[in-house]
């Protein structure tokens, strides 16, 4: 069955609207995982069910969004390095 084409704008960040029929009609509603993948130029929106692993590495992923890695381990660097001086000038 083709279905008639509906139009929806991307926003600045790249975000789309799927339109309400179209939502319900495939069970998306908010919080559903949706795989998104190119074909043949067109873009494809499918959504994932029972797929509780995708849902582990989603929440994961989230722990780490915005961290400084890098940021955190210098300043823990300069803390070991400042305690180090300490403790040699007090051996002296």
């Amino acid at each position: 069955m083709i279905c008639p084409m509906t139009t929806v704008r991307a926003s600045t960040k790249g975000q789309v609207v799927i339109p309400r029929d179209l939502r319900r009609r495939l069970g998306i509603e908010a919080g559903t995982i949706l795989g998104v993948s190119e074909r043949r130029g067109s873009l494809v929106l499918r959504p994932l069910r029972d797929v509780p692993q995708l849902e582990a590495i989603d929440r994961a992923c989230g722990l780490l969004a915005g961290a400084n890695l890098v940021g955190a381990l210098l300043a823990e660097r300069r803390r070991e390095r400042t305690r180090e001086k300490k403790k040699t000038r007090r051996a002296r």
